[in-house]
């Protein structure tokens, strides 16, 4: 989870607001999931956004978050269950 000390919390916002804020597209026909907060891969359950690097495909395989921002080459390893958020920098839109 994100240091509140350095990050302000939206908690919850909509997949929707997140895509619009981000410039992400999103992969899903529900854009209005709530998303409570911002999470590791790892660490990450039906609640959460992360985000994955191409050299994070096991641990976007296997990620419980319920979206995670990805480049459009690892959307044949986001999970059932986790809606993919599509952006040219992950690290950066999930910052």
């Amino acid at each position: 989870m994100p240091d509140s000390r350095f990050f302000d919390s939206l908690g919850p916002v909509s997949l929707c607001l997140l895509a619009e804020m981000t410039g992400a597209q999103v992969a899903a026909a529900d854009a209005q999931v709530q998303i409570a907060v911002a999470a590791p891969l790892r660490h990450a359950d039906g609640a959460s956004v992360s985000f994955a690097l191409r050299q994070y495909g096991a641990d976007l395989a296997a990620t419980k978050a319920r979206a995670c921002f990805v480049e459009e080459a690892s959307l044949a390893k986001v999970p059932a269950g986790c809606i993919a958020l599509v952006v040219r920098q992950p690290q950066g839109a999930y910052a």
